[in-house]
């Protein structure tokens, strides 16, 4: 069985031959790749913050998201032209399309895509009613879909990122987080402007991303909604803000045959039945064990609800055993994958920010591989 429909029966429920993964090693079924950021953002506040921060600017990924900032305005700054690896090791600030300021730590030693900082709107929504951060039509920005990605994702699942932040974690970061939430309760107009901004512009991405990439099978969006014990924000505030734009971009990603993968990390159980109603059709958890594996074999089993798993990257994959990871795999299979389908399997692909052992990292491939099996009822072999 090939790796596209592979993945398309394990999330519907399809009697895949076994359960698919995403691993840096052969045997990969998924290919995800981003939207990036149009060559015209030619910034003169600040560098321009790149999909993966400033780890794109690094070697090898500044080939896949090269992006050249002009010459002037990055002189008018007073910065060298390799400026991100000469600067010394302390906070860096650069901005993005949606002009959210960004802080990181210098280029080797901060290894994630960095920290929103600053938004438009902190200190007031005066110029709501005039934001227009940029062109989702812009070609340039669909640059990634080339001759070598179009070889290395064939006969794959192919996933695109459209923004490292969704809904609520963009409108949070542009208007600051404390900030909205009490406008979640005093002041809910503009919030509502914002999203329904945001919304178009990401409505826009996805029916161009279908035309310029007929092969594509899912949106996979990016929106933290829970903290280490509960969501951020209620069901009730979920539902008022954000549920009608998330299933507008859900119900036209189905109109247009692709699935909607969702990742969402923190402790989000009160939210599943929203996420159901939404249209979702697979959950990605990199922390499982937040939202609670024993949660999400009612959605599997009863509402058809995929969930792709990676050991948890809190406990298990960077602090446990080989031994210990094995058995997580096998429960994940038992829990989710025993539904003729279900599951799917997620490596965290940058090992090294968990400061995981690579002991873990292959004892989570050798088990994806181990106990992952269907047979031709759909059935895992050692639970038949």
């Amino acid at each position: 069985m090939k790796s596209k429909e592979r993945a398309k029966r394990a999330f519907h429920f399809d009697k895949p031959d076994r359960v698919p993964k995403l691993c840096v090693s052969l045997g990969y079924d998924f290919v995800p790749l981003a939207l990036l950021t149009s060559l015209k953002f030619q910034p003169t506040n600040y560098p321009p913050h790149l999909f993966f921060g400033l780890n794109s600017y690094k070697f090898p990924l500044k080939y896949a998201f090269k992006h050249h900032w002009k010459n002037k305005n990055r002189k008018a700054l007073g910065l060298p032209k390799k400026w991100w690896k000469e600067i010394d090791n302390r906070e860096i600030l650069t901005t993005d399309e949606w002009g959210l300021i960004w802080k990181s730590g210098a280029v080797g030693v901060d290894r994630t895509l960095g920290h929103p900082f600053l938004g438009p709107f902190h200190d007031s929504w005066d110029n709501i009613d005039e934001y227009d951060p940029f062109d989702p039509t812009d070609e340039s920005k669909y640059r990634l879909w080339n001759g070598l990605t179009k070889i290395f994702s064939k006969g794959k699942y192919l996933l695109v990122i459209p923004n490292n932040l969704f809904l609520h974690n963009l409108s949070s970061s542009l208007r600051g987080f404390s900030r909205i939430m009490v406008d979640f309760v005093r002041n809910p107009n503009p919030i509502h402007k914002l999203i329904r901004i945001i919304t178009d512009i990401f409505t826009t991405e996805v029916q161009l991303l279908k035309e310029k990439i007929p092969t594509l099978d899912a949106i996979f969006a990016f929106d933290d909604l829970g903290t280490q014990k509960s969501p951020i924000i209620s069901p009730k505030l979920f539902k008022k803000f954000y549920f009608k734009p998330y299933k507008e971009i859900i119900d036209l990603t189905h109109d247009l045959g692709m699935d909607f993968v969702f990742h969402c990390c923190g402790q989000v159980k009160e939210l599943l039945r929203l996420f159901v109603e939404m249209g979702v059709n697979v959950m990605e958890f990199d922390s499982p064990n937040m939202t609670g594996v024993e949660n999400f074999k009612e959605y599997a089993e009863q509402e058809k609800l995929a969930f792709w798993l990676s050991s948890n990257i809190q406990s298990t994959y960077s602090l446990g055993t080989p031994t210990e990871i094995e058995e997580e795999v096998k429960y994940f299979v038992k829990e989710v994958g025993n539904f003729q389908g279900g599951l799917g399997f997620y490596e965290y692909l940058d090992y090294k920010v968990l400061n995981a052992p690579l002991k873990n990292v292959l004892a989570f491939r050798k088990a994806m591989k181990r106990w992952g099996k269907y047979n031709e009822q759909g059935v895992i072999e050692w639970l038949a």
